[in-house]
């Protein structure tokens, strides 16, 4: 009796917020309790539930486009609630189901025009009371690399599916000139998991010429100054920090300078924070070689200034990258050893290599250990008085990372 109750009580719940979504005006004088209405019974659905209301969600946005009827208020609504509980698995489950009720481009291209519209004045609000204009980024830009994703495997064609991410590409880059973090993270993000190819390339080394340094640096301060936003920027720096270093020279100069004055600024909490991002970059050739030229710069840069706290903490996290090599073969670990040797040595030229003994010595024992019958075979030479003085034991710490985020919690942290 009570469990039949109770079933009929959270189905009528269900059938009074698909009415809404049918119905919602926020412009009426009962708009903004219904919202509240929707969002405070949405919290409270399971996932069978709110998989439910998403799907209903994109047959109603689909009924609306057939019928030439506007689909702000539907998106507008959902959208809130997404904001307010920051749920990222029933956003992805309304995307999935927007593409699956899609039968042409110009529903999806309709779709992403009023996520656009409704972003736009939504981040131009001085107080928001939610991050609704955030969280329609994601969910446009997701939108974005899913069908990018899926090309050719659901109803659209290669060619519609081709249009919607040309349309989605060409909006986010109009925008690429104002000054908000929200849209700047949205470009980075998107750009850099887009499909690679010439023209993504070229588009992504724009926007970092734009604002990179400005945002680069944004990130950085957060996880060193803001507890409340130094998780997410850890993990914005992991997935998107190479995208800096492996863009024109001009542009990977100018990240590894702001690199190197948070090193400098924050000396007892930097080695920790780049041993950590080294522990969570893909293991792949590619992104370990970009990774370590840039740990044998900021070495350099160590022996430069003659911090020799920082020299040693430095020395101890390449080489601890430098072994995952090790696990490739003898070769390549030799060959990226000599690679940093001639660039944190710079042929000699550097009065203050003496800090650099404690590297140099740990680099043969790491050699020695790959390959005990040829330990230094192919090594460049290095002055014997630097490989004399026994290294110090004690071992760089691991920043605390909490759990990674879902890219709605992401851009909710760091740009609400």
């Amino acid at each position: 009796m009570v469990q039949a109750k109770k079933e009929t009580l959270e189905s009528l719940s269900l059938d009074l917020m698909i009415n809404d979504l049918n119905q919602f005006d926020i412009s009426h004088s009962h708009g903004e309790f219904r919202r509240t209405y929707f969002v405070k019974h949405f919290k409270i659905l399971n996932a069978d539930q709110k998989n439910f209301v998403c799907r209903e969600t994109a047959k109603i946005l689909k009924q609306k486009f057939d019928r030439n009827e506007r689909l702000e208020a539907v998106l507008y609504l959902i959208a809130t609630a997404f904001a307010q509980e920051r749920d990222w698995d029933a956003s992805t489950q309304l995307l999935d189901a927007v593409v699956h009720e899609a039968t042409s481009s110009d529903f999806l291209k309709e779709l992403a025009l009023i996520l656009l519209e409704i972003s736009d004045h939504e981040l131009v609000e001085k107080s928001p009371r939610i991050p609704l204009g955030q969280t329609l980024l994601v969910l446009l830009t997701e939108l974005g690399l899913q069908l990018a994703a899926q090309s050719g495997h659901h109803a659209l064609s290669t060619e519609e599916t081709g249009r919607v991410v040309e349309y989605i590409t060409t909006s986010l880059l109009a925008r690429s000139n104002l000054n908000n973090n929200a849209m700047r993270i949205s470009l980075v993000h998107y750009l850099a998991n887009c499909p690679e190819n010439a023209q993504t390339s070229l588009q992504l080394n724009r926007v970092i010429s734009r604002f990179g340094q400005s945002l680069l640096d944004d990130m950085l301060s957060a996880f060193f100054e803001d507890k409340r936003k130094g998780n997410a920027a850890f993990f914005f720096l992991v997935q998107h920090l190479n995208c800096f270093f492996t863009s024109s020279p001009a542009l990977a100069d100018m990240s590894h300078n702001v690199l190197k004055h948070f090193m400098l600024r924050y000396p007892d909490d930097f080695p920790s924070f780049i041993a950590s991002y080294c522990e969570f970059i893909p293991k792949e050739q590619k992104t370990l070689e970009q990774a370590t030229k840039l740990l044998s710069l900021l070495l350099l840069c160590t022996v430069e200034v003659g911090q020799r706290p920082l020299v040693d903490a430095m020395s101890k996290i390449l080489i601890r990258q430098l072994k995952v090599y090790g696990d490739v073969s003898f070769d390549f670990l030799l060959s990226h050893i000599n690679d940093v040797i001639e660039r944190v040595t710079m042929n000699g030229k550097l009065n203050k290599s003496i800090y650099l003994e404690d590297f140099l010595r740990q680099a043969k024992l790491l050699l020695a250990s790959a390959n005990p019958s040829a330990p230094a075979q192919g090594l460049k030479s290095v002055p014997q008085s630097l490989t004399r003085r026994k290294p110090k034991e004690a071992a760089v710490k691991l920043a605390k990372i909490g759990e990674k985020p879902s890219p709605l919690e992401l851009m909710l942290q760091l740009a609400s």
